[in-house]
């Protein structure tokens, strides 16, 4: 097999680079390890000239990023720094800037089986409908046919048969007024059965994510999430704007250096600070703070209230089924390995979760 750049393009970017390959019959399995490796390499080009004047640097190498478990023990107040970076898979130099607003549709179709021989004018094929329904879907707006800040439907999953059918579909977009024409668009072809989870991580819970959907839509479902989008690491954004540095600062997040500060602000408007940076707070679940978060929800009008989990250890199972438990939410969702939608990384999705039948064994043993 050969790597072709009309193939793949960035390799474009890299003539004359070493790039290291598998034959093809196996993944690279050098996410973390090649994060080790460039930030170690780092360190020692920086020790190795001196003449690069910088800062004081503290490097923390933590485990379990993708289950939210790798700062439990961490000894924080040993950390002097004021913000970190987090290094990740990409281009060099990138840094993920903003991150989109993700809604689910769970489509359910109910059809009539009839023996095909004499289905004339009496056969109703959940399966034609399901198909129906995705051809519906705006073909321009497919993860396919988007880049940038243009948001998609993509049907993720379509399953079932002809007496009963059903279409998982992601709805995705950067702003809120594009958001709500997607869930309208749903609700045109909607005839009350089957409904619209809008899905929080750990952000949209402060940014009143939850208060806007039940004010604008009137929607019936919520589901909190424990899991990729949810993980404790916060993606770490360039600000180049005064306005949006202030708008982020007052909605909760760090930005750094303070956009509210009357010398930094006149530092922009000179030109000497160019942009800022926004960092993420730390989110853990404690079983108070889970109760306190579905009785909120409740109080905002909210009839049905679920929670999508992944495939982590026994004892992160237990404690998802013991907080549901107690506070009597409607679903609990439980993902095995391997799963998603391929925007995590291979060792989450394929290596580091349960298999779906031990998972589920355990859930109905804890049961």
């Amino acid at each position: 097999y050969v790597l072709d750049p009309r193939e793949f393009p960035d390799l474009a970017e890299h003539a004359g680079d070493t790039i290291i390959v598998t034959d093809g019959r196996t993944l690279l399995g050098a996410d973390d390890k090649a994060g080790v490796a460039e930030i170690v390499t780092a360190v020692e080009w920086l020790l190795a000239h001196p003449e690069v004047k910088h800062g004081p640097i503290e490097i923390a190498f933590t485990p379990d990023e993708e289950t939210g478990k790798g700062m439990d023990l961490f000894p924080l107040k040993n950390l002097r720094s004021v913000a970190c970076y987090t290094f990740d898979g990409g281009k060099a130099g990138e840094v993920e800037a903003e991150c989109f607003n993700a809604y689910e549709v769970k489509a359910e179709f109910t059809g009539k089986a009839i023996h095909i021989g004499s289905a004339r004018g009496k056969l109703a094929n959940a399966v034609t409908m399901a198909a129906s329904f995705v051809s519906m879907l705006p073909w321009s707006e497919a993860p396919e046919s988007t880049d940038g800040w243009f948001g998609y439907f993509c049907p993720l999953e379509i399953k079932g048969g002809i007496e009963k059918a059903s279409v998982d579909v992601f709805l995705r977009d950067f702003s809120k007024e594009g958001m709500d024409r997607r869930i309208e668009t749903y609700k045109r072809y909607w005839d009350g059965y089957g409904e619209i989870l809008v899905q929080m991580n750990v952000e949209d819970t402060r940014l009143g994510v939850a208060e806007y959907v039940m004010d604008k839509h009137g929607l019936d479902t919520i589901e909190l999430k424990w899991g990729q989008g949810a993980k404790n690491i916060g993606g770490e954004i360039k600000v180049p704007s005064l306005e949006r540095a202030q708008e982020l600062k007052r909605r909760g997040y760090i930005v750094l250096p303070d956009p509210t500060l009357p010398e930094v602000e006149a530092a922009y408007k000179a030109g000497a600070i160019k942009e800022f940076e926004r960092h993420s707070r730390l989110g853990f679940v404690t079983r108070e703070g889970f109760m306190k978060e579905i009785s909120r929800l409740r109080k905002l009008g909210y009839k049905r209230i679920t929670l999508k989990t992944g495939a982590y250890s026994a004892v992160e199972l237990a404690m998802a089924i013991r907080f549901c438990s107690d506070a009597k939410i409607d679903l609990l969702t439980i993902d095995g390995a391997p799963g998603g939608t391929g925007m995590s990384p291979w060792p989450m999705m394929n290596e580091w979760g349960i298999p779906s039948l031990y998972l589920h064994a355990l859930a109905y043993q804890f049961c």
